[in-house]
């Protein structure tokens, strides 16, 4: 057999694999994960493994890890970037969670004109990739190509390359999460030192944007006596400089999509959110309006969306409510809103707030 498959080999892999979770080094995952695609690349008999992840827009695929074993003509050029309209037939399958193992691409179907054109270009004559999911939604798959050997992968070997890549994601994720609480206590930090209300909003509405990788947004801040809610800081807001966009007043449907007492979101994944458009020229799919509170107390909204239909996994909600949260500490104590809160109180409230966070990872 070409591939290295004997038990051995398998409890090796399973072994580095199972460890990856755990590795938490200055240089962050990057040095263990390319040991890892090398692993199940030598596994499974591979030239090539890589793992492709879905873009925020979900309209393509971008290479994250890749590896090559020593080939006498080099590494050969690997797709960086994959649009999925070009791919229909590779699209069919990520979006269906199928895997797929064509021993020969010459035995590729008449619909896959591209993507076996794709394949010849870069001398492959057999490939397999097995989609990946997480927060169920697809994440993106794990791929092996072979160059210099035919081969063929059955459906059980199919399901050890899946396990081999829900591995892998588990590690990036994790590494995600341990850079998200990063921002959050850095976003501590700076409203517990900040000389102005807008330098913490800006602040965190940039926080917000880092972590939900989306495009725009913007933090309104409610003003109960006036009844309006008034825009204080934006990124990318298109109607944001003209009046319109800047103050709703109580009755307007804006005004009460803005002053809602829970979290909403709009997106691929979510229910539509009847009233969504109103306040971008660029008409988003994908929105989340979240209420920024303190003891029951509105105090804003924090919006950030994007024309891509990405939608919001259950992770990114706790993270996007949790900076929310933040918000309303920052905005009574900086703001000088509510200036009972004490010292003490706003100490305890952050750690009470990462605690919460890091008990939802």
């Amino acid at each position: 057999m070409l591939d290295g498959s004997g038990e051995g080999s398998f409890l090796r892999l399973m072994s580095r694999l199972s460890w990856l979770p755990l590795h938490s080094g200055k240089h962050g995952l990057d040095e263990a994960l390319n040991e890892a695609m090398g692993l199940v690349g030598r596994y499974f008999g591979a030239d090539c493994s890589v793992v492709y992840r879905l873009g925020a827009d979900r309209l393509h695929l971008d290479l994250i890890h890749e590896w090559y074993s020593d080939l006498e003509y080099g590494a050969f050029d690997q797709v960086r970037e994959l649009p999925l309209d070009l791919y229909p037939f590779l699209r069919g399958y990520l979006m269906r969670s199928e895997s797929l193992s064509i021993s020969d691409i010459d035995l590729l179907p008449a619909g896959a004109v591209t993507e076996r054109a794709l394949l010849s270009r870069r001398n492959i004559r057999s490939f397999a990739f097995v989609p990946l999911v997480a927060d169920e939604q697809v994440f993106g798959f794990i791929g092996i190509t072979a160059v210099r050997h035919f081969m063929q992968w059955d459906m059980g070997r199919l399901d050890l390359l899946r396990l081999s890549g829900n591995m892998i994601v588990s590690a990036i994720l994790r590494d995600r999460s341990e850079k998200l609480l990063t921002e959050e206590l850095e976003f501590i930090s700076k409203f517990r030192d900040a000389e102005s209300l807008d330098e913490v909003l800006d602040h965190g509405l940039q926080v917000a944007l880092r972590i939900s990788d989306l495009s725009s947004g913007g933090i309104y801040l409610a003003k109960p006596q006036e009844e309006r809610m008034d825009l204080a800081v934006h990124q990318g807001l298109g109607s944001a400089p003209g009046e319109k966009g800047r103050h709703y007043r109580a009755g307007s449907l804006p005004y009460r999509l803005l002053t809602t007492s829970r979290a909403l979101y709009s997106g691929l994944t979510e229910l539509p959110i009847t009233e969504n458009r109103f306040f971008l020229n660029e008409k988003p799919e994908t929105l989340a309006v979240i209420p920024i509170r303190f003891r029951e107390r509105l105090l804003g909204c924090l919006v950030v969306a994007s024309a891509c239909s990405g939608g919001f996994p259950d992770y990114l909600r706790k993270q996007l409510e949790s900076i929310a949260l933040q918000l309303g500490m920052a905005i009574c104590l900086v703001g000088n809103e509510h200036p009972s809160v004490t010292a003490e109180e706003r100490t305890q409230a952050s750690f009470r707030k990462t605690r919460r966070h890091q008990s939802c990872q």
